[in-house]
This record gives C-alpha cells, sequence and structure tokens, in this order.
C-alpha cells in the first residue's frame, strides 16, 4: 500500500492523483440544468475532486475511488453524481490528465470526521482495476478540518 498526505502527490503505477480538494454539507445547489435545484442528502454529503493524470500506456476508465473513514468503506453515489458542476470523463489517454469528482452521502458522523480522518483509495495495479479488485491500493489523506456538515456544496 502506498500512502500519500492530502497536499502530496498519490503516485501508483500508470497514475498520479493530486489536488485534493474536498467540500461538505447536506445539500447540493445545482445550476447546471436549466434552473436552481437543490438535493438534499440522506446524511452528509463529502464531495471529492483531484486532478487524476494518466502517466501509462493505456486510457484510466472513470474509476470510482473508496471512501474511508474510521475503517469503513463508502462508495460514490453514481445517482448523486451529476449533481456536481465537474462532468468525468469516460477515459482519461496516456499523458493526459483532467480533474475529477466523486459524491458520497454517507451518515453524518462519518461526514464530520471524513476530512479529518479520511482517505480516498484507489487500486495500484499495472491495469487499471477497482479498489475492490485491486491487490495494490494507493491511498490518500484528505485535506483539512472538517466544519459540520450543514449548508450546500455548490
Amino acid at each position: 500500500m502506498t500512502i500519500a498526505n492530502a497536499d502530496g502527490r498519490l503516485e501508483t503505477p500508470g497514475k498520479a492523483i493530486s489536488d485534493v480538494r474536498v467540500e461538505t454539507g447536506t445539500t447540493i445547489v445545482n445550476d447546471r440544468f436549466g434552473g436552481r435545484q437543490k438535493f438534499r442528502a440522506q446524511g452528509g454529503f463529502v464531495a471529492v475532486t483531484f486532478r487524476l493524470e494518466n502517466a501509462g500506456d493505456e486510457p484510466i476508465y472513470a474509476r470510482d475511488p473508496t471512501l474511508v473513514v474510521d475503517g469503513k468503506r463508502y462508495s460514490a453515489d453514481p445517482a448523486k453524481q451529476t449533481y456536481l458542476p465537474v462532468i468525468n470523463p469516460a477515459t482519461i489517454q496516456p499523458g493526459a490528465f483532467e480533474t475529477v469528482a466523486f459524491l458520497y452521502d454517507i451518515p453524518v458522523p462519518a461526514a464530520r470526521r471524513g476530512r479529518s480522518e479520511g482517505v480516498l483509495e484507489v487500486g495500484a495495479d499495472e491495469r487499471e482495476t477497482s479498489a475492490d479488485f485491486a491487490t495494490a491500493l494507493g491511498r490518500i489523506r484528505l485535506p483539512g478540518k472538517l466544519p459540520p456538515p450543514r449548508g450546500s456544496i455548490s
């Protein structure tokens, strides 16, 4: 397992993660679909964006990193993913990089600790795979202290 701090760079075979940013709240405000819409979390939202660089020889397909808080693993919510202002590319070609975003709707206590104690976990194998099926893992710590999840993510 390879571990990096949020202000650093996680390098795994074929990819690198940097510029990690986190926003939290209980509501997402979205102006993208022709009008202001608000979406409420079942618990608390944790929105994570980062720069994903393809340093390998094959395309990277959009894979959801796992959010780990207090030893519990959370998946991004694909149904609510479209509420975020960043649209993830289907693939990232070799030598290219993109800013990607993932949205987690998790219990409020976990969301409160997510920023100060949470990590993103990604597969770190030579060939692209999810963290669930990887034989090697990379983790990058999330930045900063987390205020209570109230308010909105824009």
